[in-house]
């Protein structure tokens, strides 16, 4: 009988420690929305200020191209759009995409 109580006063004490261990966990933090992407700010910052954004199909989130006269170039793909976010808005900036279309995408951190 007492090797048994202590072995549950053994597991209660684990229990509780664990329970104190949890609660003294720093808590996650959530990513915040911090804006949409501007594409083609991110088009003249990389390529030069002749060029600008366009979507070649609205309701293709990866149909995004930078383009000038006589030129284009294909922004495809989850870390371009990374890229824009952290041309945009710096360090630690990614995105993502919220619904289906060109213009679901926003920056997060």
């Amino acid at each position: 009988m007492f090797k048994r109580r202590k072995s549950v006063l053994a597991i209660a004490t684990s229990l509780v420690l664990a329970a104190g261990s949890v609660a003294l966990a720093a808590p996650a933090h959530a990513a915040s929305d911090i804006g949409g992407l501007n594409i083609t700010g991110y088009c003249k910052a990389n390529l030069g200020s002749q060029w600008s954004a366009i979507t070649v199909n609205a309701s293709d989130p990866y149909g995004w191209r930078c383009v000038k006269p006589g030129s284009s170039i294909a922004i495809s793909g989850k870390a371009a759009m990374n890229d824009v976010c952290y041309s945009n808005y710096g360090a630690g900036a990614y995105a993502v995409l919220t619904y289906s279309s060109s213009y679901g995408w926003r920056c997060y951190r």
